[in-house]
């Protein structure tokens, strides 16, 4: 997906006011763990505010959440986004 694609689709949530949070491979990215991916998913749920790009804020998973939906999808490139957030989680010394 195309980086301007994925901000016009932010702008528009945002502007409508609507509830979404990011989850699947772009929350793994905003959580530090860049990896390439090829979709938009949305979740409506307890938010993470941050910014996708600067000056474009979204609500992205929070990563408890994204870890048990990992763990649930299961497949091998969830099982590398778990292990790879979990590295990140130690570095940093702290839970988000």
């Amino acid at each position: 997906m195309k980086l301007a694609s994925l901000e016009a689709i932010v702008r528009v949530l945002n502007d409508a006011h609507a509830r979404y949070l990011v989850v699947g491979g772009l929350a793994v990215a905003a959580h530090g763990y860049g990896r390439a991916t090829f979709d938009v998913d949305a979740e409506y749920d307890n938010a993470l505010l941050g910014e996708l790009l600067p000056g474009v804020p979204a609500r992205f998973v929070r990563i408890e959440t994204l870890l048990r939906m990992k763990e649930t999808a299961g497949r091998a490139k969830d099982l590398e986004d778990i292990r790879q957030l979990r590295l990140l989680q130690g570095s940093c010394g702290n839970e988000q």
